[in-house]
């Protein structure tokens, strides 16, 4: 594939936000064009490598918050197999909103 046909694909790429694809395609390029690209992902990258931090406190918080209120449901006198169930429904949908949330920040 010639340069300029690369380049095109690549800012396609690009474009959907598909930078490990991008960035891997650039890599094999002599061109200042994609010297310039591949330095824009990289940076990208960096501010990537900062927000990835919030879904693993998301994830700590959902799961100390399922067994809270499944403790609580148990103390408070429902069954056990009725909080299980609760808690399981509860981290569904926690999971569909971290899910939801990791679409919309990457």
């Amino acid at each position: 594939m010639k340069t300029k046909k690369k380049l095109v694909y690549i800012r396609q790429l690009i474009k959907y936000k598909r930078y490990n694809e991008a960035r891997y395609q650039l890599v094999g390029i002599d061109h200042p064009t994609a010297d310039r690209w591949l330095n824009k992902l990289n940076k990208i990258d960096d501010s990537y490598t900062a927000t990835t931090q919030l879904p693993i406190a998301f994830i700590i918080f959902s799961v100390v918050a399922v067994v809270g209120v499944c403790v609580v449901l148990v103390v408070g006198g429902l069954a056990i197999n009725s909080a299980i169930s609760i808690g399981v429904f509860l981290t569904i949908i926690l999971l569909l909103l971290w899910s939801a949330w990791s679409r919309v920040m990457l």
